[in-house]
């Protein structure tokens, strides 16, 4: 039923992008084979290394998370290449929240700061690191050195959402401490 949104379309970009979007929907949805079958097709279909591609595998790595199993899916995170640096900023902070959700805070930790390292001048990597690693701070109680990279995060952050959240929360721990 799905199919019927795809007539017309001449290409293939859209058209894997739309997959996608559905493939999405379905894991939202709870149907985790269906989903897991929609990503599969696009990325049979897709060119490897291809933005498609990366995100079908992206999406299939989230499919583990959905079904408990982080470890799987930090597996599968670590071992794409991005297509390009959104993506891989994407990946690194899918990794780390993988590792959190294995009850591995400590690889978490070490994966935000591989990519604070990785991509020392880019500025939403800079952002999206500090404020894994603020995360991970302020679950261990360190809620001064939370909010010192939250601040960073917000100063830095290239995203207006993202420079909101990261003050929000910086502000909030003002109120906790």
């Amino acid at each position: 039923r799905y199919e019927a949104l795809l007539v017309g379309l001449d290409d293939p970009a859209t058209a894997a992008a739309l997959r996608l979007n559905i493939a999405q929907a379905l894991g939202d949805a709870g149907r985790l084979e269906s989903s897991r079958a929609a990503f599969s097709a696009v990325l049979t279909t897709s060119a490897p290394g291809s933005e498609a591609a990366f995100n079908a595998e992206m999406g299939l790595a989230w499919l583990l998370r959905l079904e408990g199993r982080p470890g799987a899916a930090a597996t599968r995170y670590a071992e794409l290449i991005a297509p390009d640096a959104p993506s891989d900023i994407w990946r690194w902070e899918q990794l780390a929240q993988a590792y959190l959700e294995a009850g591995q805070p400590d690889r978490a930790a070490s994966t935000y700061k591989a990519l604070l390292r990785a991509r020392p001048d880019d500025l939403s990597a800079q952002a999206t690191g500090k404020m894994g690693l603020a995360v991970i701070h302020q679950g261990r109680g360190e809620l001064t050195v939370a909010r010192a990279l939250y601040e960073q995060a917000a100063r830095q952050s290239p995203d207006p959402a993202q420079r909101q959240q990261a003050a929000v929360r910086a502000a909030l721990l003002l109120v906790d401490e």
